[in-house]
């Protein structure tokens, strides 16, 4: 129980670090001195500043891969059927669902998106992005012709991006959750019928 405690008092001072100096400034000794613990006890449960802050973020990151997986992995799978458009509430469901995530692991998140400059998070949503790039090229292109113009890979790239940013734009406004909820439904049906639009162009052509 005693350890159990040290070291919820370690990962709370590393939160409230984190977030205030970022991972690459965080100081470990103002992270001990702040739980009320010696670096001795730090070290004995995490081996370095990376493990502490992996240990914080770990879950959420795998979390929203394995959320972004399942969404692109039904799409894949719905469009090698038919190459008619999937009914929009199913990506605003999904936009939804990231949001609600959000709101339930916010420190969690706003360490991985905002603080992990330095560790090995770093990347975490430029992963994001080329994970969207590749399954959005091997979606579309079971939907759309081999000589297709429209979604090229300047395209593909642009539209992946434009998803994670709209994202992190609402998140960044710090909005009441409802708000968000309310938000992210105007983003997604504006860039939904701007695919639309892209898409009956593509087909045309």
């Amino acid at each position: 129980m005693q350890q159990e405690t040290t070291r919820d008092k370690l990962l709370e001072s590393a939160s409230r670090e984190f977030l205030t100096s970022g991972y690459q400034k965080a100081s470990l000794r103002t992270i001990c001195r702040n739980a009320g613990v010696t670096t001795g006890a730090l070290y004995f449960f995490f081996k370095d500043k990376s493990a502490l802050f992996d240990a914080l973020v770990k879950d959420a990151a795998e979390a929203i891969m394995q959320m972004l997986t399942r969404h692109t992995c039904y799409e894949e799978e719905v469009y090698s059927n038919t190459v008619e458009l999937m009914d929009m509430e199913h990506d605003i469901r999904f936009a939804q669902e990231l949001i609600s995530f959000y709101y339930a692991h916010e420190t969690a998140v706003e360490l991985l998106f905002n603080c992990a400059w330095g560790s090995a998070y770093q990347g975490f949503i430029d992963q994001i992005t080329d994970y969207l790039v590749k399954r959005n090229t091997k979606i579309i292109s079971g939907m759309v012709k081999d000589d297709d113009t429209v979604f090229n890979a300047c395209t593909l790239h642009w539209l992946s991006q434009i998803q994670v940013e709209a994202f992190l734009h609402i998140l960044s406004h710090h909005y009441a959750q409802e708000q968000a909820l309310h938000q992210i439904r105007i983003v997604v049906t504006f860039l939904r019928s701007g695919f639309e639009g892209l898409y009956q162009q593509a087909v045309k052509q």
